[in-house]
């Protein structure tokens, strides 16, 4: 939040999460849908959150979320940009690494006392320009991450794009859409 320790609750659940294992697509399959309800300027939103995970060899390093947003109100929702915020936590020396490779749309995290333990997000969805923010938590999210601050980094197209020793997030975003 923009204070530095109050948590944004902008989305809340409108419905309970379920886990189904084995699921259709993969050993463990998720689902939540989220409503925008709780924002001080809510847009109408509706988003379906749901989360493939499997056991097989070569499907075990990773979890898929796939987002659908709806558009509750009677007009269009223009400009819209979405994105994922991590505060990588991959130890407590907060001497982290955090690179951008865009023709991959990868981004990733690592420690530098141990740099084959690499964290990372990927888009999957085409279509759209995709963003990305290497974020240094010190200089820019310790003090408050303001909505102003929000704003700026998902829709800015790719920004920093490598930091080196120092605790990192990322954000990956993508739009805009229209909904």
């Amino acid at each position: 939040g923009g204070d530095g320790s109050t948590q944004d609750n902008d989305f809340k659940p409108a419905s309970n999460l379920t886990i189904t294992s084995p699921g259709l697509l993969a050993n463990e399959q998720g689902g939540v849908t989220l409503v925008d309800s709780l924002a001080l300027q809510p847009l109408g939103i509706t988003v379906l959150q749901e989360t493939l995970a499997d056991n097989l060899p070569e499907n075990e390093d990773f979890v898929i979320f796939k987002y659908t947003l709806q558009n509750n109100n009677g007009s269009t929702l223009n400009g819209v940009y979405v994105g994922l915020f991590f505060d990588w936590d991959i130890n407590g020396t907060a001497n982290d690494f955090a690179r951008y490779d865009a023709p991959r749309r990868l981004s990733y995290v690592g420690n530098s006392a141990n740099p084959n333990r690499i964290a990372a997000t990927k888009i999957l969805t085409t279509g759209t320009a995709v963003g990305h923010r290497s974020v240094h938590n010190p200089n820019e999210i310790y003090d408050g991450f303001s909505n102003t601050e929000k704003w700026n980094f998902l829709s800015g197209g790719s920004q920093t794009q490598s930091l080196d020793n120092v605790d990192v997030s990322t954000l990956s975003a993508q739009g805009p859409f229209s909904i």
